[in-house]
């Protein structure tokens, strides 16, 4: 008969590697004839894209009128992040280890506390725009890329 492929599974947080991960033996009448180990490498997928996307895209001090009812307006937003492969295949990154989020703009407005945006409870109210740069400077698939959020 035939034998399907070999097929090694490396966890999401895996990175590339090599090492000796096939042992095979071959056997005649139950009896070891000879063994031996396989050299493999594992070349991982680079990610292609990543979207950001707010929660919220307005948001306001929880001190300000407009977070009270009637308007409930909310005063964070969470940021959902999404890798992009070329098989098709997308990992969420948006509370990974690796994902770093960066307020790049609007500093005195909002503050990044992980992966949610706060309205900064010192701001009175003053419009303006947070933008938050997403990178992963520390995950070898992805660190060519980066994305802007604005809230």
């Amino acid at each position: 008969g035939t034998t399907p492929p070999l097929t090694v599974r490396v966890p999401f947080s895996g990175e590339d590697g090599s090492g000796e991960l096939i042992q095979a033996a071959w056997t005649s009448c139950g009896n070891v004839i000879k063994n031996g180990k396989g050299f493999v490498t594992v070349e991982l997928p680079r990610a292609v894209s990543v979207t950001v996307l707010p929660e919220h895209r307005l948001i306001t001090p929880s001190g300000n009128p407009a977070a009270s009812a009637p308007i409930n307006m909310k005063t964070t937003s969470r940021l959902f992040v999404r890798l992009f492969f070329a098989s098709g295949s997308s990992k969420d990154m948006t509370s990974d280890d690796r994902t770093v989020f960066t307020l790049v703009e609007g500093q005195g407005l909002g503050v990044v506390e992980g992966f949610n945006v706060r309205a900064a409870t010192g701001n009175a109210g003053n419009p303006g725009k947070l933008k938050i740069n997403v990178t992963f400077p520390d995950y070898s698939r992805a660190n060519h890329l980066s994305a802007i959020a604005e809230v």
